[in-house]
């Protein structure tokens, strides 16, 4: 096989299915079928064949072979594209002209199908970051993510490490790399750095002051990191605060006149723009000189004066006043695809169009671009936009000349995602370097029900977010759906079930997005870790995308096995520790059950030889119902649904609570009911006189109830001993006759002397058992609080009972 040619090896592979996992096979064979089997133009031709776009039209085209009664509609549909059927190509160049329309990549940029098959059709699952719990004993909270960024490598390729905010005003560093610790917390910063410490509170006031600082604003891109000079940026009610990402130190601040709602991603070469609720600005860390935060104990209140007045004071004062509040993305893109500081800025959020500032002639405004959606989110993609304009029948119209053209230009598209009268709306603009080019699409049917939180390129495709806690993956055309994974379904584990075909169709024949989910968590913020797809890439499986949930969980959202788990480390550790106990208290059970088990046989044995009319037979009911107990009496052993005591123990007003053999209901209170049983005791004189010693004592009352509970053992021992001895000395009487001779009282002797010698063999039992249960009843010391102390006699008894 290895000498046949590559194009006659690739024609045969080309015929195997990828879900039978036949070519994934084939690639551990040797590296020879390894290079291919990922041949990139056979795994192109895989993910076009199972398209949406190439499933609809092999549907359609099959309509008019399979129901000939269809073939004249076709037709006409056909004309009305303007494709006659003596003009038609053949049907191979159908084929080729569909996988051009459909086809994602553009001339300058390296794809891998390969990774790109992964994305569409492998199961997804997520990584939760490792998960910060602080505080005392069971009062320990989560410290959430108030916002996050990605730090990338050197040569941009890939990311290294993720960047957090904490609701703790601390900054913390996690790893994205494949490492062994690849999830954990790498490093953090102190406590309050971003919010600072007020020196008047104490640390939990302090805390509560940082957590109300770190969400009142609500922004989501709050955080931008440069990974050039390792620095980050981060937004804090109306501060921005420059922290060195190698020390976790705060390097600089600067206060604004309003809270800061929107940054921009932070380059080296550039200045960063910060908007702010009614303003603009632009933030140059080379400029700031300020080295150390203000002291937070230093108050200032504005007596006099408008906003604009302090704003025209300020020695920053280039800034852009907008004229209806509420900035929540800001994008910088370039002209020419460097960052020399020539390019523009674009501004979307709650107002309805999207405003284009130049940072050579900032704040002039330089145009503005309707839309009339409220954006929450703006991207963009270093191409331009191709729109594919489809006919009647979903067959692509643009010929391979025009796409090649229409690919070749320079430009960029702008991405947006956000709300249009209740629903969903993605929305693509062109930017072609000749505006009479430009073309733009609206997806406001089909995206979602909800409003679209945010977007971002992933590979060859467009990943978004509603508030439905969905996550949905379209084609670079903005409409055609390729899977959906919703979050509130299996949160915290792998998703084998997560690609959800669209099934629903609408009445002009499109296919929407079937939402049934009920809303629960949402996806906020997702960003991805391989950014520029023009850069390729080597590493397979590392083209992921980090997600910021409503929540404030962090995670790596990834398609195949998990990558890591370390949210709930603690939650399994006590999950371990409640295993154990359970192990233990279904051991114990076991054990008293066979002991009650045996105990009930021996009685049912003697009771068949009539010899057992004194001793009380053992009852265990059953327990009825989630607001009972079944218990186990400390004294005789008698299993009963009550909390109060034995109902066949003693004659005690108020019985002593005992342990739980199986528990349905945790409100059980062993100190509360000790104490009422003392307090009932000495309210009556005859149970006064049998216990005058019984006194309540706070410090000592588990020690106290042990004792006091080992006394009633002994007493009731020595009670049902003497019961026993009686009944069965009542059995070993001999009858004798009122007129009987010295004769008939020999014969009488004679007849019942083995009924003599078995009921003494009986007595002696009884003698041995009693005093080994009585030995039970020597205090060493008390148990701990909701245990049952069994001495090691009482242990050889329950083990010689059980058969153990």
């Amino acid at each position: 096989m290895e000498k046949l040619p590559a194009e006659v090896f690739l024609h045969i592979i080309s015929f195997l299915q990828p879900t039978s996992r036949d070519i994934v096979s084939l690639q551990l064979v040797s590296r020879h079928f390894l290079t291919l089997a990922r041949d990139n133009a056979l795994w192109k031709s895989k993910c076009f064949e199972e398209s949406y776009q190439e499933r609809r039209r092999q549907r359609f085209m099959n309509m008019a072979t399979n129901e000939p009664a269809y073939a004249p509609l076709v037709q006409a549909i056909l004309d009305l594209d303007g494709s006659t059927g003596a003009t038609r190509k053949p049907v191979v160049n159908e084929k080729a002209r569909a996988l051009a329309n459909w086809d994602p990549a553009y001339p300058n940029e390296k794809m891998n199908y390969y990774d790109e098959y992964i994305h569409r059709h492998a199961p997804i699952s997520v990584s939760w970051f490792e998960t910060l719990k602080e505080g005392l004993g069971d009062e320990k909270a989560d410290r959430i993510a108030t916002g996050m960024g990605i730090l990338f490598e050197d040569n941009m390729s890939a990311a290294s490490k993720m960047v957090a905010s904490l609701d703790d005003g601390s900054v913390g560093i996690y790893c994205l790399q494949n490492t062994a610790g690849r999830g954990r917390l790498l490093a953090r910063s102190s406590p309050f750095a971003l919010t600072g410490r007020d020196s008047q509170l104490d640390d939990e006031q302090n805390l509560a002051r940082s957590k109300a600082q770190m969400t009142e604003t609500g922004a989501v891109e709050c955080a931008s990191i440069d990974s050039g000079s390792q620095r980050g940026y981060f937004g804090v009610m109306n501060t921005i605060v420059e922290m060195d990402l190698t020390t976790l130190r705060p390097i600089s601040t600067q206060r604004y006149p309003f809270n800061v709602t929107a940054l921009s991603e932070a380059k080296e070469s550039v200045p960063l723009t910060v908007g702010t609720n009614n303003t603009l600005h632009l933030y140059d860390p080379r400029q700031q000189v300020i080295s150390a935060r203000p002291d937070s104990t230093v108050r200032t209140e504005l007596i006099s004066g408008s906003s604009k007045t302090v704003l025209l004071n300020d020695r920053h004062s280039s800034f852009a006043t907008l004229s209806e509040p509420g900035p929540l993305s800001i994008l910088h893109l370039s002209e020419d695809g460097e960052y020399d500081g020539t390019g523009s800025i674009w501004v979307a959020g709650r107002f309805t169009s999207l405003l284009n500032y130049d940072r050579r002639f900032f704040p002039c405004i330089r145009g503005t671009m309707h839309s009339g959606s409220r954006i929450s989110c703006l991207r963009s993609l270093p191409q331009p936009f191709l729109r594919r304009e489809t006919g009647q029948i979903g067959n692509n119209t643009l010929s391979l000349f025009d796409i090649r053209n229409a690919k070749s230009c320079p430009g960029s598209t702008l991405i947006t995602a956000g709300e249009y009268r209740g629903k969903g709306a993605l929305e693509l603009y062109g930017l072609p370097s000749n505006p009479e080019n430009a073309a733009s699409y609206q997806n406001r049917q089909t995206a979602s029900r909800s409003k679209l939180m945010s977007v971002t390129p992933h590979g060859g495709s467009l990943a978004y977010s509603d508030g439905d806690g969905n996550i949905k993956w379209v084609e670079r055309d903005g409409h055609s759906p390729i899977r959906e994974w919703n979050l509130n379904e299996h949160p915290g584990m792998a998703v084998s079930s997560s690609q959800i075909t669209p099934n629903v169709t609408t009445g002009n024949g499109r296919e929407a997005w079937d939402n049934t989910a009920v809303p629960d968590d949402i996806v906020q913020l997702m960003l991805p870790t391989m950014p520029k797809s023009s850069l390729g890439h080597t590493r397979l499986g590392e083209d992921n995308l980090v997600i910021w949930t409503g929540d404030g969980k962090l995670g790596l959202l990834g398609f195949g096995k998990e990558k890591w788990d370390w949210s709930g480390l603690e939650e399994q550790a006590l999950e371990f520790e409640e295993q154990s106990r359970r192990k233990v208290e279904r051991e114990y059970v076991g054990i008293m059950g066979r002991a009650l088990r045996r105990q009930a046989d021996e009685m049912h044995f003697v009771r068949n030889l009539g010899l057992v009319y004194g001793i009380t037979s053992v009852k265990l009911n059953k327990c009825f119902g989630n607001k009972h107990h079944m218990m186990l009496c400390d004294v005789c052993g008698y299993a009963c649904r009550s909390n109060h005591g034995c109902d066949i123990c003693e004659s005690m007003p108020v019985r002593i609570n005992m342990r739980m053999m199986a528990k349905l209901d945790s409100q059980i209170d062993v100190q509360e009911g000790w104490h009422y049983y003392i307090r009932t005791v000495q309210q009556d004189r005859k149970f006064l006189k049998m216990w005058p010693d019984l006194e309540l004592n706070e410090e000592t009352w588990e020690e106290d109830m042990n004792v006091h509970i080992l006394a009633r053992r002994v007493r009731y021992y020595d009670g049902e001993e003497a019961k026993e001895r009686e009944a069965l000395k009542k059995a070993a009487k001999i009858p004798r006759p009122a007129a009987a001779g010295q004769n008939r009282d020999r014969q009488l002797k004679l007849n019942n002397k083995g009924r003599v010698d078995k009921l003494q063999s009986f007595m002696s039992k009884i003698s041995v058992k009693w005093e080994t249960q009585r030995g039970g009843a020597n205090v060493r010391r008390a148990p701990a609080r909701g245990a049952v102390n069994l001495q090691p006699p009482l242990k050889a008894w329950l083990a010689e009972f059980a058969g153990v």
